[in-house]
């Protein structure tokens, strides 16, 4: 990623955290939960992840299945953490490097650092749950949710399977 995407994910990633998944109630003036609202900072996060993704794959023809077996593992994680309602840090990272044992080696270092950049990402997040308008569990499996589904749609953008 250059330096200019990282800050735009990262001013992205921060709308997500001050700007909310809630709008004002014009009846009652109270926050309440905005779907639409949610879906649309989702999307826009969603967007440089997957194109981070489809872009390491495809400038890499020669190990594109290799790195897409690494990001599927990757989003795989996501996926179940999304689906079993864990979301610690810690389970992320003892189970990313469950699933990622052995793929590392030769491994485009761009693909490693997406990763990396994803997880820390999602410490952020995970950090700011209590201060989110959602509920944590609410805030953190959408959150799961999101990374699951950039990784996906990366993959297959890159024509490659998917996350199952």
């Amino acid at each position: 990623m250059k330096m200019n995407r990282r800050f735009a994910f990262v001013a992205l990633a921060s709308l997500l955290i001050t700007a909310g998944c809630s709008t004002i109630n014009p009846d009652t003036g109270q926050k309440v939960f905005d779907p639409i609202r949610t879906a649309q900072v989702k999307a826009a996060l969603q967007a440089p992840v997957q194109e981070t993704i489809t872009r390491i794959i495809r400038n890499s023809p020669e190990h594109s299945d290799q790195i897409a077996n690494y990001f599927r593992s990757a989003g795989n994680v996501f996926c179940k953490m999304r689906d079993t309602s864990r979301f610690e840090p810690q389970f992320l990272i003892a189970e990313l490097e469950k699933a990622t044992e052995g793929l590392q080696q030769g491994l485009d270092p761009l693909a490693i650092t997406a990763k990396n950049t994803i997880i820390a990402l999602y410490v952020v997040f995970y950090s700011q749950r209590q201060s989110a308008d959602l509920s944590p569990e609410k805030f953190l499996w959408n959150t799961s949710d999101l990374f699951c589904n950039a990784i996906n749609t990366g993959l297959k953008d890159a024509g490659k399977p998917g996350t199952s």
